[in-house]
């Protein structure tokens, strides 16, 4: 199996998938590529999963248009803000301003002074994990960590988050998940 071996001053081993399929290996500067194959041979099973959910993802992603990002970005701000202009009062606390990101690392993030950022890539994604990302960064205000607490307050708000967060997998990104939560905007 092809790979690139991408070292640096790191402690840990860490494999990922490119967009384009790529295979990379982050790893300490030591780091041989012979130590490299063993990782990814006993990461096959895990590789062999994921290889076909980021093609699905990057087919998704390809089909977009500058039009179509355009939409999305416009109709992901007018559902974040309905999302959580619902949910910040029973979760007892107020967001400063929503923003749509093209940050494809991550769906969202909430700032210290409570500003919270979404991708417009979670428009490839159901709207129920809309939900949850929005629920997930409005819990941050609250709690500013992934603590007991804060997994417990997001239960207490949104009790199927566990189901709407396993829909945050590139398997179920879709372009006609794009079109049906620009309906919904």
């Amino acid at each position: 199996m092809d790979f690139v071996l991408k070292k640096s001053k790191r402690k840990t081993v860490a494999i990922e998938i490119a967009p384009d399929s790529t295979l990379i290996v982050r790893a300490p500067l030591y780091f041989t590529e012979q130590q490299a194959r063993k990782v990814i041979n006993n990461s096959k099973n895990w590789i062999e999963k994921k290889l076909p959910q980021i093609k699905n993802k990057s087919d998704a992603i390809n089909q977009l248009t500058k039009s179509d990002i355009i939409l999305a970005k416009n109709s992901l701000k007018t559902i974040c803000k309905r999302i959580a202009n619902e949910y910040a009062p029973l979760m007892n606390v107020k967001y400063t301003d929503i923003k749509i990101t093209s940050a494809k690392k991550r769906f969202g993030s909430c700032a210290f002074n409570n500003n919270l950022c979404f991708s417009f890539y979670l428009m490839l994604q159901p709207y129920d994990a809309i939900k949850y990302v929005v629920v997930h960064e409005l819990a941050h205000i609250k709690h500013k960590n992934h603590s007991r607490a804060f997994y417990s307050f997001t239960l207490d708000v949104l009790p199927d988050a566990d189901n709407f967060e396993k829909l945050l997998q590139p398997q179920f990104a879709s372009y006609n998940n794009l079109k049906e939560n620009i309906k919904r905007a």
